[in-house]
């Protein structure tokens, strides 16, 4: 033992020498946080060693001697770390048993005080007890600290505080105490406990007041309750409480701030806390740091005898839930920071910028992921476990994409600067003035700079794409006059000078001459005064004197470093004159705004202006893109846009305004000017990497056929341009089926022409019949191979095809029944009621195309269906709709979960067409709704057609559901065709209320959208080829030439099968012949007849008819037939008696006749009226709207009338002219 301590005992005054050579080496309060320390300092102090000796690298092969002293120096290091870390855990040892013992002996004290107290209190008749001094002695208990403890201690022994204890203890409890003042209190308080009975349990009382918390309660001075806490638990170790009465509040208060605080983890101060004071006591734990010094140098640490280890482990239990949220909440920051700052690199990488919100965010993120470490790394170390390492995310995806955005802006993929070396010189080399020129001539200008406005910039870098607002901040003036002092001071010949100076400037038109007049400007007019003039001057430039923007801007780069206000109040006056001209938004002075605009630009380029700032005024000019914004974009563009885009800075940014620039020129319907200037802006600044290849040139008859359909044709001139596809060579089948094929793909129009197709469609139809067959075929088929297919990129033109056949039906080339079958197959075709199974059929529960498109045809045609059994069929078709768009927003969580903009549409075409129609609540509603009016129809075909009801399968009730309509077979559309025979003249009057002219189709227009994509025929799903039959001249297309194949006529060719159907046609019609020729008719059939009521009599005089009216009130005129032999039949009347069974008939058979008449009476009039109000409400409505009738809403041969309309003529009170 004593062969160690010399060596111990050296190091220890070595180890004091150098901390006094070390003033900045601070000392830890707590243990744990001294080790750390010392590990520290040693650490800083071995770093200067590290310095001064040589490194390994620097030392020659030769050198042995040099290189085993440095090994030396590391063995020394290494030894001297591992005295430190033995003296650290000798001394954590020492002081634990110091304060063992100290805790031990107050509590012994206290508990024998307990025990030994006697009931008689003559020791306190001869202590003071007024009520001033003990009044005092209570207000300084309220301001107790460690420096007041020895006067307190000594005031206490001379007072009797029997009568005042309760207050001392309410006095110590609410004192507001810091963890120096621990010891001394509990110090003062043992002795308070040992000379009064009653104090502890007036202490308690107050604890319990101050510590009970319910379980919602929050903790409203978390820095008190700390130090509350501590004390309370060094008060129930040293014996003031008993364990009895202590522990219970203890664990209660530790329990209520565990459980409250698992999610928000604001306890987590008061609990490190205690962890690190009273975790030895009560929990058992020990350091990390001591048990790995301890287990390192294999010592024994002393074991705290309070609690034994099963009373230890619930207050350890507690402590590990609350670590292990404090971990989990740690992990979940960790990632949500890693995630955000993902985003933002990534922002910054594509945007060139990153939002001010998402800078706040990480912000906030990293301030709370630090203060959770933080707590986390405490919390471990108090508790002996190891600090959990954060994981580390998988980021290698992310790392390769912004790897690749890097190379993007790497100098070689944005190529060089400049175009060439002369360019690059005359932005680059400038004249060095400061080497030039005198200091003496520029010293006070070059001080006199304003420093750059940076606000700006830095708003720049912090704006969102996506929210693209108008500047709204308040444009800073720029004062270019001077001072009427400094203007009496300048003599009349320096400003004729300066003024000669100006009027040259104009004339430096090369790169010799700009920097001479700098070099000039510099030495003899360096005024304030004049170069606020020369400010001026160059921005009162001529407009048209564009030539001169770059060589001014040389010039202002040039006096930069000598006269930096020159540039800053340059571009303050062209910032300012530029926000004023955006403000404005008038459409005059486009040569002032583009010389703004270009003077901007050559200043980028010199880089006198910022990047962010022409960014912004970029940013500012596509917020409203039109007009003279539009040129002004244009035109920075051109100037400065190849600068900003192959400088790695501001490439992203630009590259980003370009292609927005390019979306809302396809998104808007712009001049042809505009789009070119457009276009050429874009491709100066970027141009394409590689030569497109060229296209396949349509022929020049196809190029015309395309200019007529989809880019001609409007409202006014579809008479005209039916003419002109009327003389195309329609017996060429090549040119005919092209013409088809253009009028077949209306996506390629704009949604409002489509109308405008179906009415040439209309006209062109009474001169070429097939067309029509052959469009309805084609548009029925898209329709059906739409929801087959099932492809969202085919929306667009599953929408125009639909709009489509509702125009075709508006001029009257399809009928109502046809748009009925494809608004049932919309609602039907691969539809399953059942939200389980319905992620199997056609039409999934989340996809709303099929809604959107039955409000297209609704839309269109709908109005029309107003009357009639159409009026019928559509009430009925509501109720189907309504339940297939009840069961897509069943499908749905919520309400407000189902898009609102499908909801919107619905609800909007439903009260167009039936404004008066009630909506159904939801889904099981709807099909009570169906369902009932499928019953009403079974009966009554079940009372109409009972054998053919008998025919039909009943379905089950499970199958009522989902079978909804099925698809309509050939024999039931064949049924239907002659239904609508019957229905004729019902159908009739109300489709007269049908307009099928283009005027009332006008009178519908809205503002559409242009589907964009021309070559919408060569998308994906569609396949066009040569229509002939002759299948053996099969012609191989390359891809993407399909557009340019031309289909031919369908061309009718004879089979056998026609051969065989004409055979067996002839051979029936013999057989109903020869049949018909065997029947035996009866000839008593062929002559019976009925006899009539009367026949014809001749004139009777006045007597005669006197007395046939006295007979007829009680006898029946009937006639009878007589034959005699085989002559003729004649007929005699006779009158029979009203009571006999004969008259009794023949009267109630006059009756019913009557009656029948009656009836028949009353229904043709009010048919007749019917059909006078349906014509005056025709006839007005003709009054409001043009007449005109398009090319196909007549017949053959017919011609509209030209001119308004005649009033008289429609009402009838003038005959017409024939």
């Amino acid at each position: 033992m004593s062969e160690k301590t010399g060596p111990y005992k050296s190091y220890r005054r070595d180890r004091q020498e150098k901390k006094k050579s070390v003033p900045d080496k601070q000392e830890g309060k707590d243990t744990t946080k001294m080790v750390e320390g010392k590990h520290e300092n040693k650490e800083a102090e071995s770093e200067p060693r590290k310095t001064e000796e040589p490194s390994e690298e620097q030392i020659d092969e030769g050198k042995l001697s040099e290189s085993k002293d440095h090994v030396i120096n590391i063995e020394e290091r290494e030894l001297e770390k591992e005295n430190l870390a033995r003296d650290s855990i000798e001394n954590y040892i020492a002081e634990s048993r110091a304060k063992m013992e100290w805790k031990e002996n107050i509590r012994k004290a206290n508990l024998e005080a307990s025990a030994n107290r006697s009931d008689d209190d003559k020791q306190f008749y001869k202590l003071d007890s007024s009520l001033k001094k003990n009044t005092a002695f209570v207000k300084k208990c309220k301001t107790f600290s460690d420096g007041q403890k020895a006067s307190l201690t000594k005031e206490m022994g001379g007072l009797n505080l029997t009568k005042y204890i309760g207050e001392v203890a309410s006095a110590l409890v609410e004192t507001k105490l810091k963890m120096s003042d621990i010891t001394a209190m509990v110090d003062f308080c043992s002795a308070l406990h040992q000379k009064y009975t009653e104090f502890s349990t007036f202490l308690m009382e107050n604890w319990t007041k101050i510590l009970s918390m319910k379980k919602d309660e929050k903790v409203s001075n978390p820095s008190k309750m700390r130090v509350d806490l501590r004390l309370y638990s060094e008060l129930v170790s040293v014996g003031v409480f008993t364990l009895k009465s202590g522990l219970p509040l203890l664990g209660n208060v530790l329990t209520t701030l565990v459980t409250q605080d698992k999610e928000s983890l604001t306890n987590s101060a008061i609990i490190i806390s205690f962890c690190k004071h009273c975790g030895e006591d009560y929990a058992g734990l020990v350091p990390t740091t001591i048990a790995k010094l301890v287990s390192r140098f294999s010592l024994t640490l002393p074991i705290p005898t309070l609690l034994s280890p099963d009373k230890q482990r619930p207050v350890r239990n507690i402590l590990t839930d609350y670590h292990t949220c404090l971990v989990a909440s740690l992990l979940n920051v960790h990632k949500e920071l890693a995630l955000a700052e993902r985003a933002n690199r990534r922002q910054l990488m594509t945007r060139g910028e990153v939002s001010a919100e998402r800078k706040e965010k990480a912000e906030k993120l990293s301030e709370e992921f630090a203060k959770l470490k933080g707590h986390a790394e405490q919390m471990a170390e108090s508790m002996g476990e190891e600090m959990l390492e954060m994981p580390k995310l998988e980021t290698e995806k992310d790392e390769e994409d912004e790897q690749e955005l890097a190379n993007d802006v790497a100098p070689d993929t944005l190529g060089q600067l400049w175009d060439d070396e002369d360019t690059k010189a005359f932005y680059e080399n400038l004249p060095d003035l400061v080497a030039i020129i005198p200091s003496i001539l520029y010293k006070d200008s070059k001080g006199e700079g304003e420093p750059v406005n940076k606000k700006d910039t830095e708003d720049l870098d912090n704006e969102n794409e996506d929210e693209i607002q108008i500047d709204e901040e308040p444009v800073e003036e720029v004062n270019l006059e001077e001072d009427e002092d400094m203007a009496e001071a300048i003599n009349m010949s320096t400003r004729m000078v300066l003024d000669a100076f100006l009027s040259q400037l104009p004339n430096c038109v090369n790169r010799e001459m700009i920097d001479s007049a700098a070099a000039e400007f510099c030495m003899n007019h360096n005024t304030k005064s004049n170069r606020k003039r020369l400010v001026k001057a160059l921005f009162s430039v001529q407009r048209t004197r564009t030539d001169l923007l770059s060589f001014y801007s040389r010039l202002v780069a040039a006096l930069q470093p000598c006269m930096p206000d020159v540039p800053n109040q340059l571009a303050a006056l062209l910032k300012q004159d530029f926000r004023w001209h955006v403000r404005k938004k008038d459409q005059i002075n486009i040569e002032s705004k583009l010389k703004v605009c270009r003077f901007i630009g050559e200043l980028t380029k010199f880089s006198m202006f910022s990047k962010a700032d022409v960014l912004f005024c970029v940013k500012q000019l596509l917020f409203d893109f039109s007009h003279h914004h539009i040129e002004m974009a244009c035109t920075i563009f051109e100037s400065c846009g190849a600068f900003l885009y192959r400088s790695p800075d501001s490439h992203r940014r630009t590259k980003i305004y370009l292609e927005q620039m390019l979306r809302r020129k396809a998104a808007m319907s712009l001049d042809s000017r505009y789009t070119t200037m457009i276009e050429n802006a874009f491709y100066m600044v970027a141009p394409p990497d590689s030569q497109q290849e060229a296209r396949r040139e349509r022929p020049p008859l196809h190029q015309y056929i395309r200019k007529l359909v989809y880019a001609d044709l409007n409202k006014t001139n579809t008479e005209k341009i039916l003419r002109q596809i009327r003389k195309f060579n329609w017996d060429d089948p090549e040119v005919a089926a092209y013409v088809v094929k253009c009028l077949k793909n209306v996506w390629n129009l704009k949604y409002f022409n489509i109308r405008y197709v179906a009415s040439l469609l209309a006209g062109l139809v009474q001169y070429h019949d097939w067309v029509g067959q052959e469009i309805i075929d084609s548009v029925l088929e898209d329709i059906r191979l739409g929801m087959e297919a099932n492809n969202p990129k085919q929306n667009q033109r599953r929408t125009a095809m639909v709009k489509f056949l509702g125009e075709m039906y508006n001029y009257r080339l399809v009928e109502s029944a046809l748009i009925f079958k494809v608004l049932y197959s919309l609602i039907t075709f691969g539809v399953i009621m059942d939200p389980e199974t319905a992620w199997n059929s056609l039409d999934h529960p989340d996809q709303m195309v099929r809604l959107r498109l039955v409000c297209v045809l609704l839309d269109t045609c709908g109005q029309y269906f107003s009357s009639g059994t159409s009026k019928k069929k559509l009430d009925y078709y509501l109720l189907y709709f309504q339940r297939y768009y009840l069961f897509k927003k069943s499908c749905y969580p919520s309400d407000t979960s189902f898009p609102l903009g499908i909801s919107n549409i619905v609800l909007e075409t439903i009260s167009i067409i039936r404004p008066k129609m009630k909506m159904l609540e939801d889904f099981e509603t709807a099909c009570k709704a169906v369902l009932k009016i499928e019953e009403e129809f079974v009966a009554i075909l079940r009372e109409k057609m009972p054998e053919f009801m008998q025919q039909q399968v009943v379905p089950q009730e499970g199958e009522a559901e989902g079978a909804g309509l099925g698809t309509i077979s050939e024999g039931m559309e064949e049924e239907e065709e002659l239904s609508q025979v019957s229905e004729g003249n019902s159908q009739s009057q109300p489709s007269i209320s049908r307009s099928r002219s283009v005027s009332q189709a006008a009178m519908f227009e809205t503002e559409g959208v242009e589907f964009e994509g021309e070559e919408w025929d060569r998308g994906e799903g569609e396949q066009e080829m040569l229509d002939s039959q002759d299948s053996e001249n099969v012609v191989e297309v390359d891809e993407g030439d399909e557009d340019m194949m031309v289909p031919s006529i369908p061309v009718f060719e004879p089979c056998p099968e026609d051969d065989d159907f004409l055979a067996a046609l002839d051979k029936m019609v013999n057989e109903n012949i020869s049949e018909s020729k065997g029947l035996v008719r009866d000839k008593n059939s062929l002559s019976s007849m009925t006899a009539p009521v009367s026949s014809g009599r001749g004139k009777k005089n006045w007597e005669q008819l006197q007395e046939e009216q006295e007979d007829q009130e009680d006898n029946v005129q009937v006639v009878v037939m007589l034959r005699k032999g085989g002559k003729a039949t004649t007929a005699k009347g006779i009158s029979v008696s009203a009571d006999s069974m004969l008259g009794e008939q023949f009267l109630a058979r006059e009756e019913r006749e009557q009656r029948e008449k009656t009836r028949v009476k009353q229904l043709t009039l009010e048919i007749s009226e019917r059909q006078e109000e349906e014509e005056l409400t025709e006839a007005l409505q003709q009054l409001q709207r043009v007449s005109m009738v398009g090319p196909g809403g007549a017949r053959r041969g017919f011609r509209p009338n030209k001119g308004a309309p005649d009033a008289d003529l429609i009402f009838g009170n003038k005959k017409p002219q024939k």
